[in-house]
């Protein structure tokens, strides 16, 4: 035939694809061979496919059932049936074989992790209780109760010889010893720790006790001292307490008195013959109570009269709108108490407010609060204390130097509006409602003979300058608030008058300036003629023509001459009228007008309307000196008053 092949030729089987694709098949899939094939591959498909479907599930069951093997057990067994049941007869036999095995091994592996968990459970509770134990026995010990002791350690025992017996622990006896000791040096750390905070109990009582009695106070838990306890723990401080109250006891009255009283007293105690300890901690007390009540009286003095004296301050209550006249009438008693407490010997200035109520103050008459409410809170400050309004202003505003200008030109008489100006023109430059009015840095830049006033002054020139600059700026800042040249000029020229505001210059009704600083010596006439003078701070409402007349007046004087009649003397009835000793004298002899007028006699300002008198001579100012070799001082007001009054 040529084919190669004894075999009957056979027609290849057409199948089309199911992508519609027409290939040949060598044998037919209904063939009786193809069709046993596929049925033993089904067969393998089907059980592979029942045993891995079979795990997952038996597994997703034993997680339905943590911890309980029996359950799971129970539980997967039902699964079986129903999965075999479920099978075609040749394949149930193999199939529950195969699944019951699964779930047996899962059932084992269940057992275990339940047995594990048992013993870790075991041992974390035997754990727990050998804490707990342990801590009881080393609460019991540090208590030092003998049966509260024996039973923690009965209980402790117990819970130790059951975790020694516990399987797959390995607890030893070795380790309960551990346990013990641990306890016992726990305790002992209590014990310490419980001495140290009754120390410091203890000491913080004999403290406020000690404190309490310098003060001249009871303490509240002054008992404690009748316990040894107490006195063993800490002997310095309990002698430190006794001393204090037995110097209480001794002389109630001793932080009450003025300091010199108190060290007068102080020095009668210690020359006292000393025997015992007591006595040594008695006498430190007194040390003690004194150097406490110097030092309180030093640094604030409206506090410390509340904490020693028996005449205490009344509180300030706060102002109130709607009735001023309460916070004026507080005030105005605390002015007088406060003077009370110079003129008694336990102040040595005036101080009006204790230093907590100087912040309460100090906030009320902040730069925040609008100017008008803090020109309100001055007028009634100044109502109440009149010239001791200028003590409160430092106290309760030392931080705001305008405020502190503002409420001291009120208190001496300048014109309230200077004083809402500076404060009106501050709140307006911080709330750029002004532009600042001068480039100028220093008084001096603008007005040289302000700035050589200044130096006259008493206190520190620095400050004052300072002072006077910021309360002459706000005043400018107000008075021309849109300064388009701050170097111009026209802006030297509104400085130099807020300069003069801020020392509280103006013009009384007759025409005449007042206040401020003022050229003295420096006038026209036979004695005057063709002199500078020289630059003097006025108080505010002094007349500067008015003071030029007077100093001419004594000056001139009545000469009279010596028994030699080469020396002339000036008769010094003004001057003593004036409150000086004699006429104002330089070297002995006394002096004369022209020293004044040429600028060689400068005049400061001691205080209020007080005067004295320094010559400029090469080396230096020279104070100028009374009859008697003191430094003259003269009130320049009583002054004008005698010289008006000799017309």
């Amino acid at each position: 035939s040529g084919s190669g092949s004894d075999a009957p030729y056979q027609a290849p089987t057409m199948i089309r694809e199911a992508d519609g694709k027409l290939t040949a098949r060598l044998y037919s899939p209904m063939g009786g061979e193809v069709v046993q094939a596929s049925n033993a591959a089904a067969g393998v498909a089907y059980q592979s496919e029942m045993m891995l479907k079979g795990m997952g599930d038996l597994m997703g069951i034993s997680e339905q059932f943590p911890l309980d093997a029996q359950g799971y057990q129970q539980a997967a067994q039902g699964y079986v049936d129903q999965i075999v049941d479920k099978a075609p007869d040749m394949f149930k036999a193999d199939l529950r074989t195969s699944l019951e095995r699964e779930a047996k091994q899962r059932t084992l592996g269940m057992m275990e992790e339940q047995h594990r968990d048992i013993r870790q459970r075991a041992n974390n509770s035997s754990a727990a209780l050998v804490d707990r134990w342990s801590d009881n026995l080393s609460s019991a010990i540090a208590g030092g109760n003998p049966d509260e002791i024996a039973a923690a350690q009965g209980e402790l025992d117990g819970v130790l010889a059951a975790r020694e017996a516990l399987p797959g622990v390995s607890w030893t006896p070795e380790q309960s010893d551990n346990v013990r000791i641990k306890a016992a040096d726990a305790a002992q750390t209590a014990i310490k720790a419980r001495e140290t905070e009754q120390k410091a109990t203890y000491k913080t009582s004999l403290d406020t006790i000690a404190k309490a009695a310098n003060a001249g106070l009871h303490g509240a838990d002054e008992s404690i001292l009748n316990n040894p306890e107490v006195a063993a723990l800490l002997p310095d401080e309990y002698l430190k307490a006794r001393g204090a109250i037995l110097r209480r006891e001794t002389m109630p009255g001793f932080t009450a008195a003025t300091g010199p009283d108190r060290k007068a007293a102080l020095a009668e105690i210690v020359a006292m013959p000393v025997n015992t300890a007591e006595d040594v901690a008695t006498i430190e007390a007194f040390r003690e109570a004194d150097k406490a009540a110097t030092k309180a009286f030093d640094e604030d003095p409206i506090a410390a009269a509340t904490t020693y004296l028996p005449e205490k301050p009344k509180p300030l209550p706060t102002p109130d709108p709607t009735n001023p006249q309460a916070f004026i009438n507080s005030l105005s008693e605390r002015g007088v108490y406060a003077r009370k407490l110079v003129e008694g010997g336990y102040a040595d200035k005036l101080s009006l407010l204790s230093a907590d109520e100087a912040k309460i103050f100090g906030a009320m008459l902040g730069k925040d609060v609008p100017a008008e409410a803090r020109m309100a809170m001055a007028g009634a400050v100044v109502g109440a204390l009149g010239d001791d309004a200028a003590t409160f202003f430092r106290q309760a505003g030392n931080t705001d130097p305008v405020l502190e200008q503002s409420g001291v030109l009120m208190a001496r008489g300048a014109p309230e509006q200077t004083s809402f100006e500076a404060l009106k023109g501050q709140e307006m430059l911080a709330t750029k409602q002004a532009n600042k009015p001068t480039s100028a840095g220093r008084i001096e830049d603008i007005d040289p003979a302000m700035a050589q006033a200044i130096a006259t002054l008493p206190g520190d020139p620095v400050k004052i300058a300072d002072t006077i600059m910021q309360t002459a700026i706000a005043i400018a800042a107000y008075r021309s608030p849109n300064t388009a040249d701050p170097s111009s000029e026209e802006a030297k020229a509104v400085m130099q008058g807020a300069l003069q505001s801020a020392f509280g210059q103006s013009t009384n009704l007759r025409g005449e300036l007042i206040g401020g600083v003022q050229t003295i010596g420096g006038r026209s006439g036979y004695l005057w003629g063709g002199a500078k003078g020289t630059p003097v701070v006025l108080p505010p409402n002094m007349s500067g023509e008015r003071l030029n007349a007077a100093l001419e007046t004594g000056f001139a004087g009545k000469p009279s001459f010596d028994m030699f009649g080469d020396i002339p003397k000036v008769e010094p009835d003004l001057w003593i009228a004036a409150g000086a000793v004699s006429a104002p004298m330089k070297g002995g002899v006394p002096i004369q007008s022209g020293l004044l007028s040429d600028g060689r006699i400068t005049l400061t300002l001691e205080g209020g309307t007080t005067y004295s008198m320094q010559y400029m001579s090469p080396g230096g100012p020279v104070d100028i000196t009374d009859a008697k070799g003191g430094l003259f001082v003269f009130d320049a007001e009583k002054l004008i008053d005698a010289q008006r009054s000799a017309k």
